[in-house]
């Protein structure tokens, strides 16, 4: 991780600007860092057990919600227990060396209804040549970018 190179002094206002509230909360509460990846945080453990917690008390008390994960990271080689535990609606791909590592950790993967998701050609034709189903592609002209792309496709399948 770099070092946090905007240290939150102060919280802005809600009201001014609700993203960068956001990001001031989670900075100063130590939830989330920057990584060296221009425009990309981690979520460090404690923001997700946070998260967890949330879920449990919304479940307790019986309230209607969703869980909605747009973009999970992991890492290349996951742990046995990991590998149990796998479970997603949408796989997104950003290099070939991911496709690489998934199918290194889940070598009997069948694709079913998980759609893959790919940024850039090289990473499509990757997941074309592993024998998967391609379901959506980035950066097109109508979306430059993955998120452009993803809200796109769900926007689609309403």
């Amino acid at each position: 991780m770099a070092n946090d190179k905007k240290l939150v002094e102060a919280i802005t206002s809600m009201d001014e600007d609700f993203a960068q509230w956001y990001t001031d909360v989670v900075l100063k509460a130590g939830l989330i860092s920057y990584t060296n990846v221009k425009g990309c945080m981690a979520i460090k453990p404690a923001g997700y057990a946070i998260w967890e917690l949330i879920q449990k008390q919304l479940d307790a008390k019986k309230l209607n919600h969703k869980e909605c994960v747009m973009y999970r990271t992991v890492s290349n080689d996951f742990t046995e227990e990991e590998a149990k535990s796998f479970d997603c609606d949408m796989l997104v791909f950003f290099s070939p060396t991911g496709i690489k590592a998934f199918t290194k950790n889940f070598p009997d993967f069948k694709q079913g209804d998980i759609r893959i998701a790919t940024f850039g050609p090289t990473t499509a034709k990757a997941v074309a040549d592993e024998g998967f189903r391609l379901d959506l592609e980035a950066p097109t002209k109508e979306h430059p970018s993955m998120t452009s792309a993803l809200r796109g496709y769900l926007e689609n399948i309403k």
